[in-house]
């Protein structure tokens, strides 16, 4: 395309984003919210905190350049491409970002009403969450948008999965239609899951069930998506140099969130394991996965962008730490976290001790990885050895 459909209002969004973020770091400096992470309702409408406030209004700005923009990629990618390529030709990469604009389209603005609905209930008089109101609705509005927002995250990172592994497999990828298909799959199925982050609140059983099998079948085009790539490794010629290895810990890692996923969407196990520490570490292995991908991908099309190679051994190096880190670091919070360790707690019980101090220690051998790979990237932008035709 020869430009982003609206370039003005894709001008606009990135100023709006600006302004969010700078309003957003900004709170530090007056002592930080006092809310928790989701602002959970009644507590961050009785709050009396200027911090809050700001918060508010700065995520707000955030949801409304983060829709502009799906809506300016969701019309260059409809309007804007070349002639010769139509959808069946159009690049995996591609289809699983239009899946991820469509998913921004949808679930961002109702968070910024529910955003502003909060900043009314604070300082209007409303009760939309308070008295009249029921602070239940707050949680529908945030984990409507809040579980759709990791595949938000993770479907850019298949995309770049779906790009790299058949190129260092050396064969075409198998299943193309199916993976593309796959992603708007994905994308459907995941307007209709968000209860399952209230299976221990008061909503009726019936439509806890309902939700429960519809936070099941979100894994099938996921399954096929990893069964499709690993049919495309079979047989084939792999190459495994750098961004490859990277590639294939994405798909390893995320099967373990994937899977404990599906744990999860069991009622009676939920309740047992809801606030622990299970629920962070199958988070985890569902978002750390992505920076493997995107590690991967920067890899992949760093001699294509810079015109030079990068260090393969600094780069294993990192890839190894990397690794060792994330199974170290989040690998005994399942453990933890089913002998009932709860999550947002600062210090712990002696029983829980082994479990912290090894995931401590992972953390350190992740930031350490983070810190070579960075390096690298650095290094060979400087004065790495021209990339070969």
């Amino acid at each position: 395309a020869p430009d982003l459909y609206w370039p003005k209002i894709n001008s606009l969004a990135f100023w709006m984003f600006a302004s969010s973020s700078a309003l957003f770091w900004s709170t530090i400096l007056l002592g930080k919210p006092k809310v928790t992470w989701t602002i959970y309702a009644p507590f961050s409408v009785t709050v009396s905190d200027i911090a809050v406030d700001i918060l508010l209004i700065s995520l707000v700005l955030a949801g409304l350049s983060t829709t502009l923009s799906g809506l300016n990629f969701f019309m260059t990618i409809v309007r804007l491409r070349h002639p010769s390529i139509s959808f069946s030709k159009m690049p995996l990469f591609v289809w699983a970002f239009l899946s991820t604009v469509i998913l921004i389209i949808v679930v961002t603005p109702p968070l910024a009403a529910g955003l502003i609905m909060l900043l009314f209930d604070r300082h209007l008089g409303t009760s939309y969450f308070v008295k009249q109101g029921d602070p239940l609705l707050w949680q529908h509005i945030f984990w409507f948008f809040g579980h759709p927002e990791v595949y938000i995250l993770v479907l850019p990172a298949m995309g770049v999965v779906s790009e790299v592994l058949p190129r260092m497999a050396r064969r075409p990828i198998y299943g193309f239609r199916s993976i593309a298909l796959s992603s708007l799959l994905i994308a459907i199925i995941s307007y209709t899951v968000w209860v399952h982050h209230m299976f221990t609140t008061a909503t009726g059983i019936e439509v806890r069930i309902l939700f429960m099998v519809t936070t099941v079948a979100v894994a099938v085009p996921t399954g096929i998506k990893v069964f499709n790539w690993v049919a495309t490794l079979y047989d084939s010629r792999i190459r495994l140099c750098s961004p490859m290895v990277y590639v294939l810990a994405f798909i390893g890692l995320f099967l373990i969130g994937g899977i404990t996923g599906v744990v999860n969407a069991s009622i009676p196990v939920n309740y047992s394991i809801q606030d622990t520490y299970w629920v962070l570490a199958h988070f985890h292995f569902v978002v750390l996965p992505i920076i493997f991908a995107l590690i991967g991908g920067i890899y992949y099309y760093f001699p294509f962008i810079t015109g030079k190679m990068f260090s393969e051994r600094l780069s294993k190096i990192a890839f190894v730490l990397l690794l060792i880190g994330v199974l170290a670091t989040y690998l005994p919070w399942f453990k933890i976290g089913l002998e009932g360790m709860p999550r947002r707690y600062y210090n712990y019980p002696d029983q829980y001790y082994y479990g912290q101090f090894t995931s401590s220690i992972g953390s350190f051998i992740l930031a350490l990885g983070l810190l070579i790979f960075f390096i690298d990237v650095l290094r060979s932008w400087l004065r790495g050895k021209p990339a070969k035709e």
